[in-house]
C-alpha cells in the first residue's frame, strides 16, 4: 500500500513564524482513523510505503537559519513535527509494531531523512521494536531514491525528474555535511527568509545568508560524478535488485543543465508550456521502457510529488502510471493554481495479487461525511 505527500509540518508553533511556515496537513483525526481501519476488517497490509514528502522540513523554522545545517538542527525539526502531530505518530507506531513494515521513501521536502541521525530519531519516535537494532531497521526502512518490487512496481517520489526539485546525487544528497539545495528549495527559503526580515523577526536568517543560499550553484566535479556513477550507483543497484545499466539510465533521465532548466521554466511561465504534472506520464513511460529493456518490466510505475492522484494506462502498452496524490491542503495551489471545492486528496494506492499473473492496483480515497463514519471509497481518478 502506498501513501504520498502528507506534508506533516510544525503545527501552530511553526505557523506563528509567518504564512511561509503554515502547516499544510489537516488530517490529525482522519489519517490515524485511516491507519486504524487497515488493521480492522480489511486485513493488515504487509507494507506501508510512505512515498516521499511525508514530513515537511522546509516549513519548520530553524532560528537564525534558512534550513537545518547539521544533525542536531534536523533532529530538532523532526521533534517539532512529532510534537505537532502526536496522534499521527502514535498511529504509525501502532501499525509498525503490529507487524506492518514502514518503507519511508525520501522526497524533496524531507531530504533530512537521509541523515542517519534523523532516521534513528524517527525510529525512536515511532517506538519501532525498541532496544533491538535489527528489528528497528526491519520495522522502519528508509529508501533514498526508488522502491522496486520485481514483477509488480517501480515507485519513487518523482522529484528526481523535476528539474527545480531534483538532487544531483539522490543517494548522496549532501554538500560538505549539509543537504543539497535544489532551486525550488532555495527560492522558497529566500521568500520565507525575506518575509521574516520584513517583519523584524528576531531569529530571522541574516540577509547575507539568504543571498548566498539563493545564488549558490555548486558544480559536481568529474571525479565526484564518476565515483557516484561507478561506485554508489553500482552498490545501490545490487541492493535494490536492478541491473546497474538500468539504474544508471534512470539517473540520467533526471539529469539536466541550468540552461535547459531556465528554458523549460520560460516555456512553462511565458508560453504556457507543460508542467511537471503534465509531463509525469511521459516520464513514467520512459521509466517503463528503461526497466523493460533491462529485463525488469513491471506493470506499474508510481510517483507522488505532483499532488494529483491519477491512474493511467500509458500508450503503446508499456504499462500503467499511477500517482498516489496527497493528504496535504496544498492540492489546489500545487496543481491548479487555485482552490478547488472538493479536491481529490486523502488518496492512496492498494496492490493485490502480487505474485499472480494479473496483479491489480486500486486508487482509493478516504472520505468523511458528517452523517456517517469515515469510510473508504474507490474512485477512478484520472483513469484512462
Amino acid at each position: 500500500m502506498l501513501v504520498s505527500d502528507l506534508h506533516l509540518g510544525g503545527g501552530s508553533a511553526a505557523a506563528r513564524w509567518g504564512p511561509g511556515f503554515a502547516d499544510e496537513f489537516d488530517g490529525d483525526e482522519a489519517f490515524p482513523t485511516f491507519l486504524t481501519s487497515l488493521t480492522s476488517g480489511r486485513g493488515r497490509p504487509s507494507r506501508l510505503v510512505l512515498l516521499g514528502d511525508t514530513l515537511d522540513f522546509l516549513r519548520v523554522p530553524v532560528p537564525g537559519a534558512l534550513y537545518a545545517r547539521n544533525d542536531a538542527e534536523a533532529v530538532g525539526q523532526l521533534d517539532q513535527i512529532a510534537a505537532a502531530h502526536p496522534a499521527v505518530f502514535e498511529a504509525l507506531s501502532t501499525i509498525a509494531n503490529a507487524g506492518t513494515t514502514l518503507d519511508v521513501v525520501i522526497g524533496n521536502h524531507d531530504v533530512e531523512l537521509a541523515r542517519p541521525a534523523v532516521q534513528r530519531r524517527l525510529r525512536v519516535l515511532l517506538k519501532a521494536a525498541p532496544g533491538f537494532a535489527a528489528a528497528e531497521a526491519e520495522a522502519v526502512r528508509f529508501h533514498l531514491w526508488g522502491y522496486y518490487v520485481p514483477g509488480l512496481l517501480y515507485a519513487e517520489h518523482g522529484n528526481h525528474y523535476h528539474d527545480i526539485n531534483s538532487f544531483r546525487r539522490p543517494l548522496v544528497p549532501f554538500w560538505g555535511g549539509r543537504t543539497e539545495r535544489p532551486l525550488a528549495a532555495r527560492l522558497g527559503s529566500a521568500r520565507r527568509g525575506l518575509l521574516l526580515q520584513g517583519r523584524g523577526q528576531p531569529n530571522a536568517p541574516p540577509l547575507l545568508h539568504i543571498v548566498e543560499d539563493l545564488f549558490s550553484v555548486r558544480r559536481l566535479s568529474d571525479a565526484a560524478l564518476r565515483e557516484y556513477c561507478d561506485g554508489v550507483l553500482s552498490g545501490y543497484a545490487a541492493k535494490v535488485g536492478l541491473p546497474v545499466s538500468a539504474v544508471r539510465r534512470l539517473d540520467q533521465l533526471g539529469r539536466t543543465s541550468i540552461v535547459a532548466t531556465a528554458a523549460r521554466i520560460a516555456r512553462t511561465r511565458l508560453a504556457r508550456g507543460p508542467s511537471f504534472r503534465s509531463a509525469a506520464p511521459d516520464v513514467a513511460a520512459s521509466v517503463h521502457r528503461v526497466l523493460a529493456a533491462a529485463g525488469c518490466a513491471v506493470p506499474f510505475c508510481v510517483f507522488g510529488h505532483t499532488h494529483a492522484a491519477c491512474h493511467l494506462r500509458l500508450p503503446g502498452g508499456v504499462g500503467q502510471y499511477m500517482n498516489a496524490g496527497t493528504w496535504s491542503t496544498d492540492y489546489g495551489r500545487a496543481v491548479h493554481r487555485q482552490p478547488l471545492p472538493d479536491p481529490p486528496r486523502r488518496t492512496w494506492i492498494d496492490f493485490v495479487g502480487h505474485g499472480s499473473d494479473r496483479p491489480q492496483a486500486r486508487l482509493l480515497r478516504w472520505a468523511e461525511h458528517p452523517a456517517s463514519a469515515s469510510h473508504i471509497i474507490e474512485q477512478t481518478i484520472g483513469r484512462g
